[in-house]
């Protein structure tokens, strides 16, 4: 059996030495000779006019001759084969990208708010890149910050990950071009990139430019090593999709009464939490739910005061979104109740987060001198229930256990088991 040929004369370059190439010229000429001269007499021409068509019946020859040649010479089917093959397999490819634009744009066209833009595009990322870590820094409206708006994965434990940064620390943002980085481990990387504790990467980052504004920019993150030009173009595309639709989001949003708030927390309220849970609902976006009770709150209210109570709350709430990831949600849903909606997170994922939130509440608690506090947990996942009303429905039902079984504990709907 042979062995796979080139591209290229390689292919049959062996198989032909200088005697063969010779003859193969030499013939042809001959009997281009033979044909020419019999139609040159005939026709009675000038002898400029005689050596230009022996010229090309000579070079016609030739040409057909080694045009044979090399469909006779070994090596030429693979060659043909392996030609036929990489431009199918590179059709079949392009039609998969148009296919999967085609259907990533559709998804953006049916929304008309910021966070539906990010969970769409959350979904799109790990579909053309998973084995890629994405972080999305959008510039705040109101002040030229960059923020952590979306990640992939785990919320960042290295605080520059997630402070507010300006736009032109970003070298992408500064140049409003594409950089690739093979490697982070060198001098002139994004301060942002240098920062990260888990080592070197390689890096993309695709500022996002709207009318010739930086919206924000996109960081792609995965092991050492040259990435591939398709790899880049895909990233590209889907940050340019989703710097289009945000900025007609924001653009929409410009003429809109802001969304109401709680005046004590910050926090969006129940209305905005619900808006949230149907988006969610509608997209068919898993999620968990946890709604966080503070125990026995109208007696810390009566007993410390207004203020008192007014603090814990600011503190419940700070430590809930130190606590969560950017694309999660925190809200305040009721005098002394919060809600905590994560889009793409098992119920297994949530009980972890509800963990973290009672370590925050500690550590925070501990260098402050006012009187302590504990809350509850309920969770609930969207699997559990069709309905956004049953969701809700059994996260209530799981906080109302953790208050029978002592308080100051995280229970799972379903699980009757109070961590």
């Amino acid at each position: 059996m042979r062995s796979p040929v080139k591209f290229g004369l390689t292919a049959i370059g062996p198989k032909i030495g200088p005697a063969t190439l010779g003859t193969w010229t030499v013939v042809p000429l001959l009997v281009s000779l033979a044909i020419g001269a019999p139609i040159i007499f005939a026709l009675d021409v000038s002898a400029v006019s005689a050596w230009t068509i022996q010229a090309g019946a000579s070079l016609a020859c030739v040409a057909a001759a080694v045009a044979a040649l090399i469909r006779l010479s070994p090596g030429y089917e693979e060659q043909r084969f392996a030609t036929q093959q990489a431009f199918a397999k590179e059709h079949a490819a392009d039609v998969v990208r148009r296919a999967f634009d085609v259907e990533f744009d559709r998804a953006l066209d049916m929304l008309d708010n910021e966070a539906g833009v990010l969970d769409v595009t959350r979904a799109a990322l790990k579909r053309v890149e998973p084995t890629s870590e994405f972080e999305l820094h959008l510039v705040d409206p109101t002040k030229p910050e960059l923020a952590l708006a979306m990640s992939t994965t785990e919320p960042p434990t290295v605080e520059s990950r997630t402070r507010p940064w300006s736009p032109w620390e970003s070298l992408a943002a500064r140049q409003g071009q594409t950089i690739t980085y093979d490697t982070t481990d060198r001098l002139d990387v994004c301060p942002h990139l240098r920062s990260r504790i888990d080592g070197a990467c390689s890096a993309v980052c695709v500022p996002l430019i709207v009318m010739g504004r930086i919206l924000g920019v996109l960081y792609a993150v995965s092991d050492v090593g040259v990435r591939s030009r398709e790899s880049v173009e895909r990233i590209e595309s889907v940050a340019r999709r989703t710097a289009l639709h945000l900025g007609l989001v924001r653009a929409a949003t410009k003429t809109e009464h802001p969304a109401t708030v709680d005046q004590v927390t910050g926090l969006p309220d129940q209305r905005a939490a619900r808006e949230r849970l149907a988006q969610l609902s509608q997209a068919g976006t898993p999620f968990s739910l946890a709604l966080i009770d503070i125990d026995n709150f109208a007696v810390y209210r009566d007993r410390n005061g207004a203020d008192a109570a007014n603090e814990a709350l600011q503190l419940l709430a700070d430590s809930l979104v130190k606590a969560v990831r950017p694309s999660d949600m925190v809200a305040r849903v009721g005098d002394f109740e919060f809600a905590v909606l994560l889009p793409d997170s098992t119920a297994e994922n949530a009980l972890k987060a509800a963990e973290r939130i009672r370590e925050q509440l500690i550590i925070t608690q501990a260098v402050r001198p006012k009187p302590l506090f504990t809350c509850s947990f309920g969770l609930s996942h969207s699997s559990m229930s069709a309905a956004v009303e049953g969701v809700i429905s059994l996260a209530a039902g799981a906080l109302d256990t953790a208050q029978r079984e002592g308080r100051n504990r995280v229970v799972v709907a379903g699980s009757g088991d109070p961590n």
